[in-house]
């Protein structure tokens, strides 16, 4: 089986400036608006398996309001409105040939009651003795804002439209939910560390394991150290993250018991032509102790 895919992007409410493809409505120097109409039509073709063809489309609103009252505090709003699912009710992959956030991903957010409210936090960045930088951001937070980041892979819109690039699914980021994340910086290296809390999915039609494990509030921590250089070629980055979970997900037992989400995982970016070819790399790893998809992936 293939799938096909038509894409056409349009960026919407900008006046001043223009930022990677999309527009920006600066209101003033402390207020600002972005936002993003992208329409998506696919194909399924068939090849092999029992499936019909199938084509279907989507269209989603993006958008994001910033507040920087000081050079050091930031409020930010992030929601989405999107029109029909795409392929995603249909296609027989594990992973979406489209990873944006569709019509059902956007109502009820993780078992949360809220619909269309991605993100709304606050961050403060402080200066530390020997050159240090420290920020801080609390709220309804994106753990790929933070975990697992490629200049090159980590943006569904603008790079690559498939799960399996946009992050590695072995990480099991956390997207939409609360938490809080702290960043120290110094020249080229940096450390992150992130805390979230989210709710389970184990979709199952056994009502005694459902009840065990499904939606139910678990915690996420995860780490990551980085390092950035410039080449004669132009801008290179290196992470390593580690990420694990407390016991809320079902083991592969024949009675299955609780067990934590457990691994690991490298990302790597580099310019081969400055602001023009790169290349990345990412590995991850898991435990298959817990009911998982995959155990390692490599793109």
């Amino acid at each position: 089986m293939e799938t096909k895919s038509l894409v056409l992007g349009l960026s919407l409410a900008g006046f001043l400036g223009i930022s990677q493809g999309a527009f920006a409505l600066e209101v003033n120097e402390k207020l600002s608006l972005e936002a993003n109409l992208t329409w998506v039509h696919q194909w399924l073709e068939k090849k092999k398996g029992d499936f019909k063809d199938k084509d279907r489309g989507s269209a989603v609103l993006d958008g994001r309001l910033s507040l920087k009252p000081t050079e050091v505090d930031e409020f930010s709003l992030r929601a989405s409105f999107a029109k029909e699912n795409g392929l995603k009710k249909v296609n027989p992959f594990v992973l979406s040939p489209n990873a944006d956030d569709l019509r059902d991903d956007l109502h009820n957010i993780n078992g949360r009651s809220r619909d269309h409210l991605q993100e709304l936090w606050y961050a403060r960045t402080f200066s530390l003795p020997g050159n240090f930088t420290l920020k801080g951001t609390l709220g309804i937070i994106d753990a790929t804002a933070f975990i697992d980041e490629n200049r090159f892979a980590n943006d569904e819109l603008t790079q690559f439209m498939n799960e399996a690039l946009v992050n590695n699914p072995t990480a099991n980021l956390v997207s939409y939910d609360y938490g809080v994340a702290l960043e120290l910086g110094k020249g080229p290296f940096s450390f992150k560390v992130l805390g979230m809390q989210s709710k389970t999915e184990f979709e199952t039609e056994d009502l005694e394991l459902r009840q065990r494990f499904h939606r139910k509030n678990y915690n996420y921590y995860a780490s990551q150290v980085g390092y950035r250089w410039e080449t004669t070629l132009g801008e290179g980055n290196l992470r390593v993250y580690g990420f694990t979970t407390n016991k809320k997900f079902p083991s592969f037992d024949e009675e299955p018991k609780k067990k934590a989400l457990k691994g690991w995982g490298v990302t790597f970016d580099q310019d081969l032509i400055k602001e023009r070819l790169g290349v990345f790399a990412r590995v991850g790893f898991q435990s298959n102790k817990v009911q998982v998809d995959y155990k390692s992936m490599y793109s």
